[in-house]
């Protein structure tokens, strides 16, 4: 549904019009498969230009083990980096 985390567990309620693109059907087994996320733009696609070797981007940790941290810096943008010892 999304590209990114869901804050809400809700992007959609139940009587709600979207739009959204089909991905797959399947005749014999009666399955739609649908996409809602496929109607936004990839965010990745532009990424090398909005993040550039060097640029400094501002983020949160969101997870700490001995050796690494989560970091979140953006709606769709997670990386790990190892930590020092």
């Amino acid at each position: 549904m999304s590209w990114g985390a869901l804050r809400t567990p809700h992007l959609v309620n139940v009587g709600d019009e979207i739009q959204v693109k089909v991905l797959k059907f399947d005749k014999d087994k009666q399955r739609v498969s649908l996409g809602f996320k496929q109607l936004t733009p990839d965010p990745w696609l532009d990424a090398a230009e909005r993040y550039p070797v060097g640029a400094r981007v501002k983020g949160r940790v969101l997870s700490v083990t001995t050796t690494a941290r989560l970091w979140n810096w953006s709606k769709a943008s997670k990386a790990w980096f190892t930590s020092p010892r």
